[in-house]
């Protein structure tokens, strides 16, 4: 829209001087981050389109003004012109803005042949438009000192969640026959669910109650979709047969080092007469009385170690990797 009363445009350069144009936004859907902002110019002309540029800036409100600056890039005017004048301008990180209202804005400066206009809503259809006068003075639209007028910008962030597929399940270690239940840590900005075990889908649902039947190690995996952002995450779950894991260690007796590579040491001031490296189905892999176990033949998993000393059997878990 063109300036009354004097030259240029009321959302671009002007005779008065305005160094940037504002748009306001409440954010209302609480999100918490901003991936890139697209702006609709009526006008971007330049003799030097290529060399001649403009700060696109992120600003938080601080009583209904912008305020912080929170994230700044700067373009050409070129941009604009090969993006047929709406170009969209997508962010090499998330600006976080903390689910707070925010402003975003285009400043320019004045050099010989450069005007910029950006679209505006029809005057009176709205009141979150804002420019900034050369003494840095930011001022609304609608004000008695400017336009006296409603506008806004026709300017369009894409604002959303970063999403996290981070979950805790109830147990990592359980028997077989048992549950185990599964759910997001945090379901911010989170539109779907994939549930998948070993790579099996097993359910879209925000969370996920499964029964093992049978001993191994399973990998849980969570994808999870937002409308800005996708994450993946996966965790083990132990499933053993019950009478694997019912007697507790000894304090008195240590395996290590647990996770073990290419062998195990067992320490203890007891007379131990029989070692044991069974796996999650009970299989007695090795027995043997040496402290100084060779593991260099078995594969990585979950293993445990029993070991009957005068004091009785013990038994601990113990992970392999090689």
């Amino acid at each position: 829209m063109m300036v009354n009363g004097g030259t240029g445009y009321i959302s671009g350069h002007n005779s008065y001087g305005d160094v940037a144009k504002a748009d306001y936004f409440a954010n209302s859907n609480a999100a918490r981050y901003i991936f890139g902002v697209g702006v609709n110019f009526n006008v971007a002309k330049s003799n030097d389109a290529e060399n001649s540029t403009f700060n696109l800036v992120i600003y938080s409100n601080i009583n209904g003004k912008p305020g912080n600056s929170l994230y700044s890039e700067t373009h050409s005017y070129q941009d604009i012109i090969d993006a047929d004048n709406k170009p969209y301008f997508e962010f090499s990180s998330p600006v976080d803005i903390s689910k707070n209202a925010f402003f975003v804005s285009i400043e320019f400066t004045y050099k010989n042949g450069d005007t910029l206009a950006i679209a505006t809503n029809s005057l009176n259809s709205g009141n979150t438009a804002f420019e900034k006068w050369d003494d840095d003075t930011w001022m609304n639209y609608s004000s008695n000192q400017t336009w006296q007028q409603h506008a806004q910008l026709w300017i369009f962030p894409k604002v959303g969640h970063i999403v996290d597929a981070a979950f805790t399940p109830s147990s990592s270690v359980i028997n077989v026959n048992n549950q185990v239940q599964l759910s997001a840590d945090n379901d911010d900005g989170i539109n779907s669910y994939s549930w998948l075990i070993d790579d099996v889908a097993q359910s879209t649902s925000s969370d996920l109650t499964f029964t093992f039947t049978q001993a191994n190690n399973y990998v849980i995996t969570l994808i999870a979709n937002g409308a800005c952002s996708s994450d993946t995450s996966s965790k083990t779950i132990t499933v053993a047969v019950s009478t694997v894991i019912i007697s507790l260690m000894d304090e008195n007796i240590s395996v290590y080092p647990n996770p073990a590579k290419d062998q195990v040491n067992i320490k203890s001031n007891k007379n131990i007469s029989k070692i044991e490296l069974i796996d999650l189905n009970g299989r007695v892999l090795i027995q043997t009385q040496e402290r100084q176990i060779n593991l260099s033949q078995i594969e990585n998993g979950i293993y445990i170690v029993s070991i009957i000393s005068e004091s009785g059997t013990t038994r601990q878990m113990l992970q392999m990797n090689h």
